[in-house]
């Protein structure tokens, strides 16, 4: 995947497989816990900042305890295990004609793989030239994980250089209504952007209720570290969640910048917000479709620059996926990554690390 520098899985955890050794865990039980007492420590006495209005009185009629000068909100545990408790175990997804279906779940029978990278720039096949990626490398790229048989979700994989910041989501929507049959993602970009994709998605496969029946978007609500909620993150997953389209809460915190240099650390801050967006989505309509997310990993301390490459970020996936199945929630999480730019040893090691 020289143009695709992520790969992205998607499993339900408690779902055993046939061979013995299907499990990668770093966290005995008795961390599990103490790693969930501390987030809930977190989400009760420090809270999680929340920038936009609506979402702060959204959690103040569900028992939570509000600043709104400091537009900081507090979550009770009561009020996480109820939020925990809505979010269905299992849903599905399909493509654009409803007969190409993805079970997400207790009745998933094997990890679903999914590209993305949003590259902003290309190596050309034919000159092998570094150039700016275009819209139609984007819709090539979705043609290409359309043909790919064991990749089964096309995301918002290119980023085009050649169309505007303000249309490339309705441009993402174009092309996979024409290109594709699998589901598509793309992030939360605010209110007007999301509902440009829900409302012609609802188009292109008949209707709203439709859309919201069977679920064709997967959307990523990115998690700001440390311990905020970004208005435009919130807008759309609240739009997402309206539309019954399956939103995964994902941080990308990184040990020693945003987030503590243990990996414990990390792992109780980023628990902390992730549970308070998918209690936000809860709140909002009881049942949405969320799932348990991250990209987190370490800093390079020397340059102040991610390492999303480093073994840790394999360890931080793991531990993540032990809580994601200590609440019962399906985890979307990253795999593969390397920080080479180079078909390389370095590549090879890192991606067998991730």
């Amino acid at each position: 995947f020289r143009e695709n520098p992520l790969i992205w899985i998607i499993n339900f955890p408690e779902r055993s497989m046939s061979m013995k050794a299907s499990r990668f865990e770093v966290l005995s039980k008795d961390e599990i816990e103490r790693i969930h007492a501390a987030s809930m420590e977190i989400l009760a006495e420090v809270g999680i900042k929340v920038k936009y209005k609506k979402a702060r009185d959204l959690f103040r009629e569900a028992g939570a305890d509000v600043n709104e000068e400091a537009m900081t909100v507090k979550l009770p545990e009561k009020l996480i295990r109820w939020a925990v408790d809505q979010a269905p175990k299992q849903f599905s997804l399909f493509g654009i004609d409803g007969d190409f279906r993805l079970d997400i779940g207790p009745e998933q029978a094997s990890p679903v793989f999914a590209g993305l990278g949003t590259p902003t720039r290309m190596i050309d096949l034919n000159d092998g030239t570094v150039r700016p990626a275009t819209k139609q490398d984007m819709i090539d790229h979705i043609i290409l994980i359309d043909s790919c048989s064991h990749i089964h979700n096309s995301q918002m994989d290119i980023w085009p250089d050649d169309i505007l910041m303000t249309t490339i989501h309705t441009e993402a929507i174009w092309a996979w209504a024409h290109h594709s049959r699998k589901p598509y993602g793309m992030g939360c970009y605010g209110y007007l952007p999301t509902w440009d994709m829900m409302r012609m998605m609802s188009i292109a496969v008949g209707g709203k209720e439709e859309l919201q029946k069977r679920p064709r978007f997967f959307a990523i609500c990115s998690v700001v570290s440390p311990l905020q909620m970004d208005q435009a993150q919130a807008e759309g997953l609240l739009i997402c969640a309206e539309y019954g389209q399956p939103v995964t809460c994902a941080p990308e915190a990184i040990a020693g910048l945003s987030a503590p240099v243990t990996l414990a650390g990390l792992v109780a801050q980023e628990n902390a917000a992730i549970l308070a967006h998918i209690a936000l989505a809860q709140i909002f309509r009881s049942g949405a479709p969320v799932m348990y997310g991250t990209v987190s990993t370490i800093a390079n301390m020397r340059y102040g620059t991610v390492a999303l490459g480093a073994v840790e970020t394999g360890l931080i996936t793991a531990a993540s996926a032990q809580m994601a199945r200590y609440y019962g929630l399906p985890i979307r999480s990253v795999g593969g990554t390397t920080e080479s730019k180079r078909e390389d040893t370095q590549a090879g090691f890192e991606r067998m690390g991730t």
